[in-house]
């Protein structure tokens, strides 16, 4: 983290620089978001965008009283898999979007919190089924 990538990208994760901003289209949609009044960006300093009690996302999250959180994004099993497993932690009820979660490691660890988000009380939908909620699939033990 914080290694040069060059003028074109700046310091690696770090807040601010032009490898930060969401990929292309994401960005322009998250900027119209912005705009609208309906987007909000929170900055995250750990693996786990929820780590505990009040994060800036678990502070939000709280004073908009939302209650179930729609995941995606990468790594699989870093980054997700730890906001997944610190926000049902914190009592949070969990939907992972599958064609929208990723990861650059090897073959298995996206398929292991795919497996775990549909054994554990979370759900497990994809994208064009997001909002109707009996499209998801949902396994309690």
């Amino acid at each position: 983290f914080g290694a040069y990538l060059g003028p074109e990208h700046g310091k690696l994760l770090f807040r601010g620089e032009l490898n930060s901003d969401l990929y292309g289209p994401l960005q322009t949609e998250y900027e119209k978001g912005k705009l609208a009044g309906t987007d909000v960006w929170i900055h995250k300093d750990r693996m786990s965008g929820i780590w505990g009690r009040n994060t800036p996302l678990e502070e939000h999250l709280t004073k908009h009283n939302i209650k179930t959180l729609f995941w995606s994004g990468v790594n699989a099993d870093q980054c997700v898999l730890g906001s997944v497993v610190d926000a049902y932690s914190l009592g949070y009820d969990i939907v992972a979007v599958e064609d929208t979660i990723a990861t650059t490691s090897p073959t298995g660890a996206k398929e292991n919190l795919m497996y775990n988000s549909i054994r554990v009380g979370h759900f497990l939908c994809r994208s064009q089924n997001a909002a109707d909620s009996s499209l998801c699939r949902a396994m309690a033990l």
